[in-house]
């Protein structure tokens, strides 16, 4: 029996993605590019070309995995073709070839170990690690087919290991393909011009035109910020004000944001650093190296996040005390309310005082601007629900955000209380809240 399924890809991407010959495909692409529905037709077609084959469909959430992958699925699979469904948990669907394509959440990947693969396709694969990639790949064993790792993914920063094994590396078997909303005809009439008109050239470059630049998509921590407002190119450095410095420290990533107080109620952030995978010394260093560079003759206010206090197990010693003998200074730390920071943060992005919003960066912070327009977004519960007051964990942004968040709490909030501070022979210093203010 022959059964055709008429399928014409939404945009030129759709017909390069489909010939190419690369075992691990990947589709960056904006909004509404149709790169959703071109990994749906290539699982579906690997499923029908080589019967007995074992395939996963993977999005975030269980709730995502129904809407996004499952029901659209189920429009295109004409019902001759279909042998049995699983509706409940864990959701499965075999072929009348003898073909199963199952259907899991991304928390699950770790649970279809003992699966013998002959493909599988992420939607949004920004969504996991590393560690998780590789392991699924490990998985593409079964024979008599086409072993194929597919994926979809918003534009990544240049500093993502998807970027780096699709791009930076040029690994074997690696290829990418492109998807531009603009080249999907059947969207409405004026979808995508009304986006050009509204929303930033950053936003648009990454989530419309699919360039590399940013990661996660979802609902923004701080959907208040606005970068035509925010991003102020006349922010600078001024010789006569102490600069803040606040660092981050994580295993994937270490993060540092400098900023100047513009009393009486704002925060100007002057310029950021991160750096992957890099000890707390030679991080020391690059702080250094760029304060001396960029606030000559400065006086420095440092904060630290608190758990730095914690002495590593190899040298007995914690992150900020190796950093404060590197740069010779005193590292405030102290614990500070997430909820309430958080809600501080989002209060100030919306204040203004003097024709100028209360929270301005300069626009060499590129990072900085890419996690406030939309690369630092909530975390979402397992029915794809954001939820309110807790960001999505990623190796980029949490550090840079960390920084921004204690660096605003510490300097306009209101009864902040004494921090737990370590010297290093200097006496401690005297905190007062002069010149802080909601």
């Amino acid at each position: 029996m022959e059964i055709n399924i008429p399928y014409i890809p939404l945009n030129p991407t759709g017909t390069k993605f489909h010939e190419a010959p690369s075992k691990f495909r990947l589709i960056v692409g904006g909004k509404g590019s149709g790169k959703t529905t071109m990994l749906l037709y290539e699982g579906l077609m690997l499923s029908c070309e080589y019967p007995g084959n074992v395939g996963v469909f993977f999005r975030e959430t269980l709730g995502e995995v129904q809407e996004v992958i499952v029901d659209p699925l189920l429009e295109i699979l004409p019902e001759e073709l279909i042998a049995e469904f699983h509706k409940a948990p864990p959701k499965r669907l075999k072929l009348t070839n003898g073909s199963i394509i199952h259907f899991r959440p991304l928390d699950e990947a770790r649970k279809v170990k003992g699966f013998n693969l002959g493909w599988f396709g992420i939607d949004e694969l920004d969504a996991i690690d590393e560690e998780t990639w590789l392991q699924l790949i490990g998985q593409l064993r079964r024979p008599n087919s086409r072993l194929s790792a597919i994926a979809t993914t918003n534009p990544t920063t240049m500093f993502h290991w998807i970027y780096e094994y699709w791009v930076k590396k040029n690994l074997k078997g690696y290829e990418y393909f492109r998807a531009s909303s603009s080249d999907n005809t059947y969207l409405p009439d004026g979808f995508i011009s009304s986006l050009y008109d509204t929303m930033p050239e950053s936003w648009v470059r990454r989530y419309i035109n699919g360039y590399w630049g940013s990661i996660a998509v979802g609902d923004r921590v701080y959907p208040d910020f606005i970068e035509k407002f925010h991003v102020d190119p006349m922010v600078s450095y001024d010789p006569s004000k102490p600069v803040i410095r606040c660092i981050d420290f994580g295993y994937l990533g270490n993060a540092c944001l400098f900023a100047q107080l513009r009393p009486p109620l704002g925060v100007d952030f002057l310029g950021e650093l991160f750096r992957q995978k890099m000890d707390v010394r030679s991080f020391s260093r690059i702080i250094s190296d760029y304060s001396a560079k960029n606030f000559p003759d400065a006086v420095f206010e440092d904060y630290g996040d608190v758990a730095g206090n914690q002495s590593e197990p190899t040298s007995g010693t914690s992150p900020l005390r190796m950093m404060e003998e590197e740069l010779k200074t005193v590292i405030v730390s102290s614990a500070i309310p997430f909820k309430d920071s958080l809600e501080l943060v989002r209060t100030k992005l919306m204040q203004m005082f003097e024709g100028s919003t209360a929270i301005r960066l300069s626009p060499s912070m590129k990072l900085s601007i890419e996690a406030l327009n939309g690369g630092y977004v909530l975390k979402k519960s397992r029915d794809g629900r954001s939820i309110t007051d807790i960001p999505a964990a990623d190796s980029t942004f949490e550090h840079l955000m960390d920084c921004f968040r204690y660096i605003i709490w510490h300097k306009l909030s209101h009864g902040l209380g004494r921090s737990i501070i370590r010297s290093i022979g200097v006496p401690e210093p005297e905190i007062t809240f002069e010149d802080t203010s909601w």
